[in-house]
């Protein structure tokens, strides 16, 4: 019996209007826009700069991105108004 394998590699980013993000990973998201590093988005949002970063990698693995840097800019332009991809 032959198993699918998933292909390796990245996943497509996916349309941040097609993605359902927790209440926390979008504050996460807004606190990274406005802070631009994991302590001072920790210290804003009153959590550890540790729960930034598995509340970003969270949003990171739901939006098919590679990178923090990667959803942080999308974010930012979503908020914005921009297309979403």
């Amino acid at each position: 019996m032959n198993k699918r394998k998933r292909p390796s590699g990245p996943r497509r980013p996916m349309p941040i209007d097609q993605i359902t993000l927790t209440k926390m990973q979008m504050a996460t998201l807004d606190a990274l826009v406005a802070e631009c590093s994991y302590k001072s988005a920790a210290d804003r949002l009153g959590i550890s700069p540790s729960t930034v970063k598995f509340h970003a990698e969270a949003a990171r693995e739901k939006m098919g991105e590679q990178t923090t840097m990667r959803i942080v800019v999308r974010w930012a332009l979503f908020k914005a108004g921009a297309p979403s991809n």
